[in-house]
């Protein structure tokens, strides 16, 4: 019976994250969770490479999707340390307009980032946010810089 590790690798090389300029496209794929307690470290770093690889790729996809497209509903990106991201996260124009600041704090802390700590304005956490996912153009300037 193939190891853990063993099952990992063959899953990482019958599923290539390939991407070039003229054919981008969003991989069904989803991200390798990562347990930094019970993986030995050659397991986290296939997973950390699979996931940024992965997290690119989403990334590069919403950046083509038309102002339009992606107002109406982007792909959602994940923490490639952990291969996770909340569930209620928002993934269109209307829903990060809707979170109010409670609820960006809430969603950073659970992605990592340290908005609450920071005091980060709404504004901010939604120019992060979107920039995070590369779709900054669905945002007007005043909507990135509410406070």
């Amino acid at each position: 019976m193939p190891t853990l590790l063993e099952r990992l690798r063959k899953f990482i090389a019958e599923n290539p994250i390939q991407q070039n300029e003229r054919d981008i496209s969003n991989p069904k794929l989803k991200p390798q969770k990562i347990n930094w307690f019970r993986d030995c470290d050659e397991a986290v770093q296939l997973k950390l490479n699979f996931n940024m690889k992965l997290l690119l790729a989403k990334m590069a996809y919403n950046g083509i999707m038309s102002v339009e497209a992606a107002s109406h509903q982007f792909v959602l990106v994940f923490d490639p340390k952990t291969g996770e991201r909340p569930a209620w996260a928002p993934n269109s124009r209307q829903a990060v307009l809707d979170m109010d600041i409670d609820d960006w704090y809430d969603l950073g802390a659970e992605m990592g980032m340290e908005w609450e700590e920071e005091e980060a304005t709404i504004g901010r956490c939604r120019r992060e946010w979107c920039s995070l996912h590369n779709v900054s153009k669905i945002l007007t300037y005043a909507e990135m810089m509410a406070e």
